[in-house]
This record gives structure tokens, sequence and C-alpha cells, in this order.
């Protein structure tokens, strides 16, 4: 999991796949505070969903969901970081495909989001997320991450103008237990 950039989760009718067509517009979020954290955060589930995996689908993504002065520089960034020879290593097509019968998963949940700035057309938000991994044939794995996403207010929708995302903080098992959130071994 580490290395991957998250993503988010596209609004709008599903498609064959029961995934909402990449050309609806990402965000529909209200131009506030809490409407870019909400932005954020589908952007956060959509740039870590299995479309990143397959090159033209993730070029329609960042074509409908990045600010125009963005979209170069996080076009090569995405591409760069989700390339052949990953897909290659998850035992995925160039397109990004599993072999036929078997089924790849990614996803992003974010757990909490924070503000932390906002001027009314432009917001930075840090979101807290865990992500799930599983490639064809191979075991789940999971991690911990934060992402600060900018966003700029564009015609009517908050549009990404930068993608960060770092490690942790991964919550402490053992005090997750001590509150009833999570099973004892």
């Amino acid at each position: 999991m580490a290395g991957l950039i998250a993503v988010i989760a596209v609004v709008g009718r599903p498609d064959s796949d029961g995934q909402a067509p990449v050309t609806a517009p990402v965000s529909r979020a209200d131009q506030s505070s809490a409407g870019a954290a909400e932005a954020a955060e589908r952007y956060a589930v959509a740039f870590g969903s299995e479309r990143m995996f397959r090159p033209e689908e993730r070029r329609q993504l960042v074509e409908t969901s990045a600010a125009p002065a963005a979209r170069a520089q996080l076009q090569a960034r995405f591409d760069t970081g989700f390339s052949a020879a990953l897909n290659e290593q998850y035992g995925l097509s160039r397109d990004g495909l599993p072999p036929e019968g078997t089924t790849f998963v990614s996803r992003t949940l974010p757990a909490g989001t924070t503000v932390t700035a906002y001027t009314g057309t432009e917001a930075t938000v840090r979101v807290w997320a865990t992500g799930l991994l599983a490639p064809p044939e191979d075991t789940l794995s999971t991690g911990w991450f934060t992402t600060t996403i900018s966003l700029q207010w564009i015609g009517g929708d908050w549009k990404l103008g930068r993608y960060d995302q770092t490690t942790g903080p991964t919550p402490d098992r053992a005090e997750a237990a001590d509150i009833g959130l999570a099973p004892t071994p």
C-alpha cells in the first residue's frame, strides 16, 4: 500500500462496473468550508479507486476533477505513479484490468477531514483515511495515510489543485481495543 496515491469516488449514475461515469462532476459540494471538506473526501475516495490503475479512466478523472492550471502536472504525476510497471507488479494488464475471472480492489475509506485553510475560493483539506488493496490472487493489504488536497472554486465546483499523501498516522490497536473499537487479540 505504501507509495500508492489515494483516490476519489465520482458521483453520478453507475456504469456497467457499478462505478459512476468518470465524466460526471466529482465534487458537487457547496461553496463553503464544509463543502470543501466534502469535496476533498470525495476526491480522496475517487483517486484511491481501481480507476487510477486504468490509464484512460485516470486521464478522464483528472480532466474532469483538476483545475485547468493543475491538470498537466497532476496528470504527469499520476501517470508516473500508476505506471504499467505498477500494474504488472499487482498482476494487472497494461490497461489496469485483472486477469479474467479474478478481482482487483483498491479503496480509500476516509476516517476524518480537517480544513486547514479556507478563503471562499480556495481551500486546503487534510483527509485521514485507510486504504485497502487486494491484487488478483494475492492477500489484502491495508494502510493508513493522510492526503492533503488543495482545492479551487471554479465554474461552480471545487476543482483539484494539489494532491499530496503521507503515511499515517496509524491508530494504536491496543488503545482502540481499550475504548471498544477493535477486538482484542
